[in-house]
C-alpha cells in the first residue's frame, strides 16, 4: 500500500475482496425453493379433509456478523397434526426423546437468494409458504416478517415501500395480495427448556426447532456442494490481531508526533545551535588583522558639549568606541548589526540606551532607558543608537566606524532569525564573549517562546566604560533642550560653509 500511494500508510482503507463481483451474481441466482412432492401430496390430503394446514418458516446464517462471508438458507415445515391430543403426545415423546417428532415433515428448503441474511432468507421462507396460494397458519420467530406483514396491510401506494429492503420480495407479496393467505403468528424462539409453557405453547416451539433444525441442514448441505472460495478464517485471524495492529498503529503515531515536536524544537532552537562549535568559537575570538580604532583627541569635548543626544551619553559613546578594533579591509564574511553594537555598548555601561521621547527638530527630547526596559521597544534604542553615532561623526568630522551595510548575516549564527542593518566589517570589542553569549541566549528564548518582548538581558560584569555627568546637560535640560538642538544645528551649518 505504501508503494501504491503513501497516504495509505496514514490513513485506513478498505478492502474489497476480489471476488465481489462473482459472489454477488452466483447469490442473485440461486435457485428457488421447490416444494417435496412426498409432503406437498400430504398437505393436499390436509386440504381435502378439510383440516388447517399449518406452517412453521425458520432461517440459518453462517457468518452472519460478516458481510462479505455471510451464506443464508431457509426452510418450511409442514405439521401434520391437527387434534390437541396429537400435539400432546407429540410435546411428550419430544420431552423423552430430544427428538422432533415425525409429524413435522420438510416442505421445502433452498438458499437466500440475494443479500445473505437471516431477515431476508426468513422474508423468502414466508414469502414462499404465501406463493403456494392456499389458506395456511404460518408460525415464524422472525419479528421483522411479522411486523413486515402487518405494514404491508397499511400500503396504498408502492413508493411507500420503494425505499425498503428486501424490496424485491416485498412487491409481489404486496402486488398480488397473496400474503392474505397467510396467518401469522409469532414463537418464541430456541425456548424449549421453559418451565410454565401450555402444551400448544410448547407444541410451537418445537415446531419452529423443526424449521430451525431444517435449516442448518440445509445449509450445511449447500455449502458442502458448492464451498465459496474465500478468506474467511483469514479474515476471522486478522479480526484478532486488529486491536493489537491498532494499538501499533497507535503508537507508532505518538512516536511520530514525538518526533515531528522534537524536529520542531529543534527548528525553533538558534540558529547557532544548527552552526558547527568551531564557527561559534571562532567568532567568540575574533581578532581582526591590520586594525585601525578611532581615536580620541583634547579639543573634542566642546562638540560633544553640542550632542543632542546628552554629553553623558556622547562621551561614553566615544570612550567605547575608541577601543574597538577595526579591521582596515573585510576579512571573511563577518560584519555587525547597530543591534549587537548596541546590546555590548550596554554591557560595557551596565547601563540603559538613550532614545527619543519628545518629537522631531526643536521638540527633540533625549531620554534615559533603564538596563532592561521593556516599555519601550529595542528597535526603537538601537536606532537612537545608530543615529548618535553618526551624530558624533558629523560633531567631529572624522569617521568613527566603517562603511554601512543592509543585511548583516553574522547576527545569524548567533540564533537570530533574519538580517539586520550594520556595518561592512566586524570589530573585537570588549567582553565580546559573554556579549555573544547573551545574544545567543536572547535569540533561543525568542525561538521557544515567539510572544516574547523586551530587550536582550544585560548579563552582570565588571564596567568598563562610566557615564560621566556634565552641567552643561543640566543648565541646557533646565533652560529648554531646544536650545542645545538649535545651537548644534549652528555649528554644523557654520561647519557645512567652511
Amino acid at each position: 500500500m505504501q508503494e501504491h500511494h503513501p497516504c495509505h500508510f496514514e490513513i485506513p482503507v478498505i478492502y474489497l475482496n476480489s471476488e465481489f463481483e462473482f459472489n454477488w451474481l452466483f447469490f442473485a441466482n440461486r435457485p428457488s425453493p421447490v416444494p417435496f412432492e412426498p409432503v406437498l401430496s400430504r398437505l393436499n390430503d390436509i386440504r381435502a379433509q378439510g383440516q388447517q394446514v399449518i406452517l412453521f418458516t425458520d432461517g440459518s446464517c453462517k457468518n452472519p456478523a460478516h458481510a462479505w462471508h455471510r451464506r443464508a438458507a431457509f426452510s418450511v415445515i409442514l405439521s401434520t397434526s391437527n387434534t390437541d391430543d396429537e400435539r400432546a403426545d407429540e410435546v411428550n415423546s419430544f420431552k423423552i426423546t430430544g427428538q422432533i417428532p415425525p409429524t413435522f415433515l420438510t416442505l421445502a428448503v433452498a438458499e437466500c437468494q440475494g443479500a445473505q441474511t437471516i431477515p431476508r432468507a426468513e422474508l423468502q421462507a414466508v414469502a414462499f409458504a404465501a406463493t403456494l396460494g392456499i389458506p395456511a397458519l404460518l408460525f415464524t420467530d422472525s419479528a421483522y416478517v411479522i411486523d413486515l406483514f402487518g405494514l404491508l396491510g397499511k400500503i396504498t401506494h408502492v413508493r411507500q415501500i420503494a425505499a425498503m429492503a428486501n424490496f424485491d420480495i416485498i412487491f409481489p407479496l404486496w402486488q398480488t395480495g397473496a400474503r392474505r393467505n397467510l396467518e401469522l403468528r409469532k414463537v418464541k424462539s430456541h425456548d424449549l427448556k421453559a418451565t410454565g409453557d401450555s402444551t400448544y405453547v410448547t407444541w410451537q416451539k418445537i415446531g419452529n426447532e423443526a424449521a430451525d433444525q431444517a435449516a442448518k441442514r440445509a445449509l450445511l448441505k449447500y455449502s458442502q456442494l458448492l464451498p465459496m472460495h474465500n478468506d474467511y478464517l483469514h479474515f476471522v485471524e486478522t479480526t484478532k490481531h486488529l486491536p493489537q495492529q491498532f494499538a501499533l498503529r497507535t503508537k507508532q503515531q505518538v512516536e511520530r508526533a514525538k518526533a515531528y515536536e522534537v524536529k520542531r524544537s529543534q527548528n525553533m532552537l538558534p540558529t547557532g545551535a544548527l552552526n558547527f562549535e568551531p564557527q561559534l568559537q571562532h567568532l567568540n575570538e575574533w581578532s581582526p588583522n591590520n586594525t585601525w580604532t578611532p581615536v580620541r583627541f583634547a579639543d573634542d569635548m566642546p562638540k560633544l558639549e553640542l550632542c543632542t543626544w546628552t554629553t553623558s551619553y556622547g562621551d561614553a559613546l566615544l570612550e567605547w568606541l575608541t577601543k574597538l578594533k577595526w579591521p582596515t579591509e573585510p576579512q571573511g564574511t563577518y560584519d555587525i548589526t547597530w543591534f549587537e553594537m548596541a546590546f555590548a555598548f550596554q554591557v560595557a555601561t551596565q547601563q540603559g540606551l538613550i532614545y527619543n521621547s519628545g518629537g522631531q527638530g526643536r521638540f527633540f527630547l533625549p531620554k534615559w532607558a533603564s538596563r532592561d526596559d521593556n516599555t519601550i521597544r529595542y528597535g526603537k534604542q538601537v536606532l537612537a543608537f545608530e543615529r548618535c553615532v553618526g551624530q558624533l561623526e558629523k560633531l567631529l568630522q572624522r569617521k568613527l566606524v566603517p562603511d554601512r551595510k543592509a543585511n548583516c548575516e553574522t547576527i545569524m549564527t548567533l540564533g537570530a532569525s533574519h538580517y539586520r542593518p550594520g556595518l561592512k566589517t566586524r570589530p573585537s570589542f570588549p567582553l565580546q564573549k559573554l556579549v555573544h553569549q547573551a545574544l545567543y541566549n536572547h535569540f533561543a528564548k525568542l525561538k521557544l517562546t515567539p510572544d516574547m518582548v523586551g530587550p536582550p538581558e544585560v548579563p552582570d560584569c565588571q564596567k568598563q566604560i562610566d557615564i560621566l555627568n556634565f552641567d552643561k546637560d543640566q543648565t541646557d535640560m533646565a533652560n529648554g533642550w531646544n536650545h542645545r538642538v538649535m545651537q548644534q544645528r549652528s555649528f554644523l551649518r557654520t561647519m557645512s560653509l567652511g
